[in-house]
């Protein structure tokens, strides 16, 4: 199976979160706050379609309640767009990224309390739709290990 980073234990539960938002300039959004211990499993974004947009908006999680975020990104830079664009074709086991589909991330994000997704806008006015898909578990997996991006 190609995905095996994406097994989880036998006692999870599902959830997922969906999000639309139209964003203002400097505006903040709280996109999931979840309560684990629990394990991110995919985040699926589709931005508003601007030249840049994918630079203006940050992406930052936070995990177990710390104050600095461990993920602190540009969204297109975190998913490997970088240069402003609106995408460039990506396909792997980790990272999707499709024209007319948006951005996908495959990686194992676990966590053992708290998990807070929030994005950032930044001088553009724009949107952007969220899906995050996740399990809670009854509990923390033995994974010490938190995902990091800067």
């Amino acid at each position: 199976m190609p995905y095996d980073h994406l097994s989880l234990p036998a006692r999870s539960r599902p959830g997922k979160v969906s999000y639309v938002q139209r964003l203002q300039p400097g505006e903040k959004l709280v996109v999931a706050d979840l309560e684990g211990p629990g394990c991110i499993t995919c985040m699926n974004i589709v931005l508003h379609r601007v030249q840049n947009y994918g630079r203006t908006l940050t992406l930052k999680i936070y995990w177990d309640g710390e104050e600095t975020p461990s993920v602190d990104a540009p969204i297109g830079d975190f998913f490997g767009v970088g240069h402003g664009e609106l995408y460039y074709p990506i396909d792997n086991a980790f990272f999707s990224v499709k024209h007319q589909t948006g951005y996908s991330c495959y990686f194992r994000m676990p966590f053992a309390k708290s998990a807070r997704i929030e994005v950032e806008n930044g001088d553009e006015p724009g949107g952007c739709f969220f899906f995050i898909d996740w399990s809670r578990f009854d509990e923390p997996l033995a994974e010490e290990q938190r995902f990091h991006a800067k």
